[in-house]
């Protein structure tokens, strides 16, 4: 004899329209919100290869050796700690 779950199981349930589409809305407030953390995270990755190529283009210009590092804060190289 099928227990009450066994039977849930083997059926189909429908939801309702309704249900259906407050799924849908959600679903596609995710998708959004995906693609819109992939285009951050590319801005975040250019401007750190940009931010890098520029303070070594910097360290060379000015002959900053490796024991110098980029202050952001004061924008200055100073000797690593």
């Amino acid at each position: 004899m099928d227990t009450p779950v066994e039977a849930v199981k083997a059926a189909i349930v429908e939801i309702t329209a309704e249900e259906k589409l407050v799924a849908r809305e959600i679903e596609l407030t995710f998708l959004k919100g995906q693609a819109e953390l992939q285009r951050i995270a590319k801005i975040v990755e250019d401007a750190q290869k940009s931010y890098g190529a520029h303070i070594e283009a910097l360290a060379k210009k000015y002959a900053v050796e490796l024991t110098h590092q980029f202050d952001m804060v004061k924008a200055v190289f100073v000797p690593k700690a």
